[in-house]
């Protein structure tokens, strides 16, 4: 018996459901532990997985877009992405995406300003 089994004990006075209580809270907070350090051995081994998986596993991405999606894949890889992402991007394909500029004047019809 520990310290905190002497105040479950029944004294016969009428107060021993409030021992049980507390029994039974103790037991509930004890699974609890046992689950939050089930989840943190869970998340380390997931963690460790993952990183594991980093290292092997080399990606290689082929990008379709149509029409304005391709002119801002293009857009993206050429001026915004990093290194190492364009190193991922074995192709890009795009359908019906405009690549050249509109002709001069034209852009200013369709301007709200």
């Amino acid at each position: 018996m520990d310290k905190d089994d002497i105040n479950d004990v029944d004294d016969g006075m009428g107060g021993g459901d409030k021992g049980a209580g507390n029994r039974e809270e103790k037991e509930k907070e004890r699974e609890r532990e046992g689950q939050y350090k089930d989840q943190q051995k869970e998340n380390g081994n997931r963690e460790e997985k993952e990183k594991e998986n980093k290292e092997e596993i080399e990606i290689e991405l082929v990008l379709l877009g149509h029409s304005i999606g391709g002119w801002i894949a293009r857009a993206y890889l050429s001026e915004h992405c990093s290194k190492g992402t364009r190193k991922m991007v074995k192709a890009l394909v795009t359908l019906g995406s405009p690549h050249i500029p509109p002709p001069a004047g034209k852009l200013e019809e369709f301007s709200l300003v």
